[in-house]
């Protein structure tokens, strides 16, 4: 599963962290532009990628997740490759 989310402030960090930390598989933030990869369960990884990636944070699960972080999923563009939920 792969979405994009945003997180736009530390309440909605903490929020997804509380989600995130009690899903059993290894979920992922990564940047598509730069290549940046970080934890989603770890606070200083997710509390980086809501600093500095803006609205270029992306959630890789091999669990589908869509119904848990869905209020975090943003629309995307058919130019970023990543569909809304596959």
């Amino acid at each position: 599963m792969h979405n994009r989310i945003r997180l736009d402030t530390l309440s909605e960090v903490e929020s997804f962290l509380a989600i995130t930390k009690g899903i059993d598989s290894d979920i992922e933030l990564y940047n598509n532009k730069n290549g940046y990869r970080v934890s989603g369960k770890s606070y200083l990884g997710v509390l980086l990628a809501s600093q500095e990636w803006g609205d270029n944070i992306y959630v890789h699960s091999n669990e589908d997740i869509y119904d848990k972080i869905k209020k975090f999923i943003i629309e995307t563009s058919p130019n970023d490759g990543v569909a809304i939920h596959e």
